[in-house]
């Protein structure tokens, strides 16, 4: 009954009609309060506080029509003469009173000027805001508006001889370009009715155009670092489109870009515009925006952020925006190039999906991009490449290419990882003058930088450590390796404060980070606390099949190097729930007990399942007969040192004859480089009087095509000491993969005890 006569009640005093006229007097109102914002560029809360005021405002207008309402109609009575007359009399009187108080405190005099109140303190903030608020923080001084580099404002264009029917693409490139430009791909535009508010200020109702000064000050006053001036002439038919991208305050032209076409396809041309904007903007040299403006403007966007992430550091980011770029468009080369140089550094490989897509688009690359690629792959590519033509592509990708960063970074991986595998001499000076190089030409690249402080750190400069790291760590703001950067700096320069709070932060490390103090504290044989409390957190972290196989690699080879054959065992049976290869685990147990001190019975075990495998029939499948060259490699070696000749010649034969399919696994061992490796232990155990010249051969292979080189030179250096050259024994042990720590404690043993047989004692004492 209470509910119904409320409803009377509303409907009786015509609350609805009020309550109409005020909302639509709200949204009026608000509607100025937005442009007033806008236009005199104050702060995104201002219409916040205005909604607040409406909503405070609406229940006292309502209070105030029911109470007038009342008034105007008079609040009936009790009846004369009744019964309760006296009594009524009696609760009248209060009653009249507190109705009275009422009608005299909500009056539609009151209501208005508490309207012309609350706004006019509206009023007064924002005035106080413009006076003051703007040169009173920290994020300004002297007046000034915080500009944000990654922000644009896209002014009308300029319309000169054009046809009047294109007249409205004017202003409209503004909402066109603000479409395309949300953030993706480092740019976002400012909201167009803003940009358009701030413009007719300044161009004034004839909305002329404005001098470059006058665009920069509009630019300004929105805080957009980056101001978008473009033009149009054409016809109803056949526009041209051309643009520039400045940066504010200074007016310094960082890209420019100019396309024609139909009108048909008008979001097509944009579409390219903003393409050759961003490419230029992002650093892209002008020979690569035929590459780049061909592809998707999505697709285009996923591969500059990936850009911007790896050459700040974050290899993780970049790979999963090489792989978006890649979904939205697989004959993007450059994005598969990328794909290539991010897992590198997230996955110690070189990434064959990646070779392949870019591989078969290579004719839309430059020549310049051509040379990298093939750096990358190899000259003799789907075919594997020696190392040695590897190195010399990369060299000739520097001279084809000398002034792109990315060449000179992969000269210098090229080095600093396989050099030394390679015998090349004075390799970490050759290394370090690369990445150098590098760095020269991209100063925020840190990818070669983290390398020249690396090679600062193993020779021991700290004071280019000193004066490098502070310019890494500004450049590698949130990447995959910071933490492990700014960890070893510390250990070198004895920074046992900073050493502490970032142990003391492990646990929070990313994945590559903790894998590289590992690894690093190994390579140098320091830091043995690190080593521990590093591989603890590793061994605890959960990740996807690929993070967790790699993290158990890393575990293993710990293991062995510290004289743990159990726990290495252990650990490769955790490795066989996420092997990425049939029969991974069973390889790796055999050369474990062969060239790491592994446990002999379990590797007798796995030669015996591999051995049917080994022993059959090639298979016609291709990828299953890629395993069979695998099984072959393993088995026979595990024969020829435990005195079984008898099947070596026919896995030799098998193992020359050996075709690959084009995606073969990455951790299937390079056939030639087996087959030698079986020839020269064959020859050498069967004391054959081609010995000498089987072992130089091999010696040749593991310098030039160091595959198997994670082994591959402990056989080199046996099968030297074997036939009595005890000098070209030690220089093999002293060939490994930088980085590379399976089987260290072997190669260090070896070199360490070769040493003292030739009274080398300066490489003793360090091996």
């Amino acid at each position: 009954m209470a509910l119904r006569k409320l409803i009377n009640e509303i409907h009786r005093r015509s609350l609805w009609q009020v309550l109409g006229i005020y909302l639509v007097g709200a949204w009026i109102a608000y509607e100025v309060i937005q442009s007033l914002t806008e236009g005199m560029g104050l702060p995104g809360w201002f219409p916040s506080l205005a909604v607040v005021l409406f909503i405070i405002g609406l229940p006292i207008v309502l209070a105030t029509a029911f109470v007038q309402e009342g008034v105007r109609r008079g609040e009936p009575s009790a009846q004369p003469g009744s019964a309760g007359e006296a009594v009524g009399a009696e609760r009248a009187a209060p009653s009249r009173a507190e109705a009275g108080g009422a009608r005299r405190l909500f009056t539609w005099r009151n209501a208005i000027t508490g309207g012309v109140l609350a706004f006019a303190l509206w009023g007064v903030i924002a005035t106080g805001w413009l006076l003051f608020g703007n040169s009173s923080g920290g994020d300004a001084a002297d007046g000034e508006v915080v500009l944000d580099p990654n922000v644009v404002a896209v002014l009308p264009f300029r319309v000169a001889g054009a046809d009047p029917s294109v007249e409205y693409l004017r202003e409209g490139m503004v909402d066109l370009l603000a479409a395309k430009l949300t953030g993706e791909g480092g740019l976002r535009s400012v909201d167009p009715r803003a940009v358009i508010s701030a413009w007719r200020r300044v161009a004034g109702p004839s909305g002329s155009d404005l001098t470059e000064e006058a665009t920069l000050q509009v630019a300004r006053s929105l805080g957009a670092g980056r101001l978008l001036l473009g033009g149009l002439v054409g016809t109803s038919d056949h526009i041209v489109l051309n643009a520039s991208l400045l940066s504010v305050p200074d007016g310094e032209i960082s890209a420019q870009a100019s396309v024609e076409g139909s009108t048909d396809n008008l979001t097509g041309l944009v579409d390219r515009l903003t393409a050759q904007l961003l490419a230029r903007e992002a650093g892209e040299a002008q020979q690569r925006l035929a590459a780049l403006t061909s592809t998707s403007l999505p697709a285009l966007r996923a591969y500059l952020d990936g850009q911007a992430a790896f050459r700040r550091g974050g290899f993780a980011e970049s790979e999963e925006r090489f792989e978006q770029a890649l979904e939205l468009d697989s004959t993007f080369a450059l994005a598969a190039i990328g794909l290539v140089s991010a897992r590198f550094w997230t996955a110690n490989l070189i990434d064959n999906r990646g070779l392949r897509l870019a591989w078969e688009q290579r004719e839309r690359l430059s020549q310049r991009d051509r040379a990298v690629l093939i750096a990358l792959a190899g000259p003799r590519y789907p075919e594997q490449s020696p190392f040695s033509e590897i190195l010399a592509a990369s060299e000739r990708a520097v001279e084809a290419a000398p002034g792109r960063a990315e060449a000179w970074n992969w000269l210098g991986e090229m080095y600093y990882h396989q050099g030394p595998a390679m015998g090349v001499s004075e390799t970490r000076q050759r290394a370090n003058d690369a990445f150098s190089r590098a760095v020269e030409l991209d100063s925020a690249f840190s990818a070669p930088l983290s390398h020249v402080i690396d090679l600062a750190i193993l020779g021991g400069d700290t004071a280019a450590v000193r004066r490098l790291i502070p310019l890494y760590l500004a450049l590698d703001t949130v990447g995959d390796f910071r933490d492990y950067m700014g960890w070893q700096a510390a250990i070198a320069l004895g920074d046992s404060v900073a050493v502490d709070s970032l142990r003391a932060r492990f646990p929070e490390l990313s994945t590559l980070s903790l894998r590289a103090v590992v690894r690093q504290s190994v390579l140098r044989g320091n830091a043995n606390e690190d080593i521990e409390l590093a591989a603890a957190v590793l061994r605890e972290r959960s990740g996807t099949r690929g993070e967790r196989f790699g993290t158990l690699n890393l575990l293993h080879d710990l293991a062995l190097n510290r004289g743990r054959p159990g726990e290495a065992l252990a650990i490769t049976d955790a490795l066989e729930q996420v092997e990425p290869t049939p029969r991974f685990v069973l390889w790796l147990r055999v050369m474990d007990a062969l060239y790491g001190d592994g446990d002999a019975s379990a590797a007798a075990r796995a030669a015996d399942r591999i051995a049917p495998h080994a022993d059959a029939a090639l298979t016609e499948i291709a990828e299953k007969r890629t395993l069979q060259y695998a099984d072959i490699c393993t088995v026979e070696q595990w024969r020829l040192w435990h005195g079984e000749y008898d099947t070596a010649a026919r896995g030799i034969a098998r193992l020359r004859g050996a075709s690959f399919p084009r995606d073969s696994s990455p951790t299937v061992l390079f056939t030639s480089s087996c087959a030698a490796i079986l020839e020269g232990m064959l020859a050498v155990l069967q004391e054959r009087p081609d010995a000498d010249e089987a072992i130089i051969r091999l010696d040749s292979v593991m310098r030039t095509l160091p595959t198997s080189a994670r082994y591959g030179n402990l056989v080199v250096a046996r099968l030297h000491e074997s036939r009595g050259n005890l000098e070209a024994a030690q220089r093999a042990a002293q060939r490994r993969i930088y980085f590379n720590t399976r089987y260290l404690a072997s190669y260090l043993r070896e070199e360490g005890r070769l040493a003292v047989l030739i009274g080398d004692q300066d490489s003793a004492i360090r091996a």
